[in-house]
């Protein structure tokens, strides 16, 4: 019941589901307050993958059943879902280039608070201010270090962008000039009811070439 509420909500990923579970009494009374972790979402999704395609068929066949599949027209179109991921989290190389920089930047700045504490005649303050300043340091070292690993695998994988959670989500131009950290997904409506349909590619490939013949 939670994955189909996801889909009729455009809601893919796990942790906005958990989150939906806790806020939405809609959900509360859907699951009898059940309240599942985002893990568990996702490890039933990924062991019950079998099951979900039949729920599918089951759905098509009520479609069908119920006369609100035409099956002759079908119009298919993108459709920019937003992924839980959000424009912090997702990097491109221009974006590694400029954090990397910004990382460079400050660490010369410490650098020189230290110079300048050098120059200062309280002790006492120069020693506390050397511990804040080397702390800072190590805290920039270590994001240096993410980052660095970051592009790496962005490279190896071959990929223009990464995202550090739904990882297969891009960062996507929307209207007026927006972009966001979405999924591009293509979505199939019935010409007959404009009904969203669970049609499969090689459906819609079949229903192409039978279009083409006629």
């Amino acid at each position: 019941m939670l994955y189909y509420y996801g889909y009729l909500n455009k809601i893919r990923s796990s942790r906005k589901l958990e989150a939906e579970c806790i806020r939405n009494v809609e959900l509360w009374w859907l699951l009898h307050q059940l309240i599942p972790g985002y893990h568990t979402i996702v490890d039933f999704r990924k062991d019950n993958a079998a099951a979900f395609k039949n729920a599918f068929k089951v759905f098509e066949a009520f479609l069908k059943g119920e006369d609100l599949l035409g099956g002759e027209t079908l119009g298919v179109d993108g459709i920019k879902i937003q992924a839980r991921n959000n424009k912090k989290n997702n990097f491109n190389e221009a974006k590694f280039a400029k954090t990397l920089a910004y990382i460079e930047t400050k660490t010369a700045e410490y650098l020189q608070d230290v110079d300048t504490c050098d120059a200062q005649e309280d002790k006492q303050a120069i020693e506390l201010k050397k511990r804040d300043v080397a702390k800072k340091l190590e805290e920039l070292k270590e994001r240096k270090e993410y980052y660095g690993s970051l592009q790496k695998v962005m490279f190896k994988s071959g990929e223009k962008q990464i995202s550090m959670s739904d990882p297969e989500s891009r960062s996507l131009q929307l209207k007026y000039g927006i972009t966001d950290v979405c999924y591009n997904v293509q979505a199939v409506a019935d010409r007959k009811s404009k009904t969203i349909t669970p049609a499969r590619r090689e459906q819609y490939l079949l229903l192409m070439v039978k279009n083409t013949k006629k």
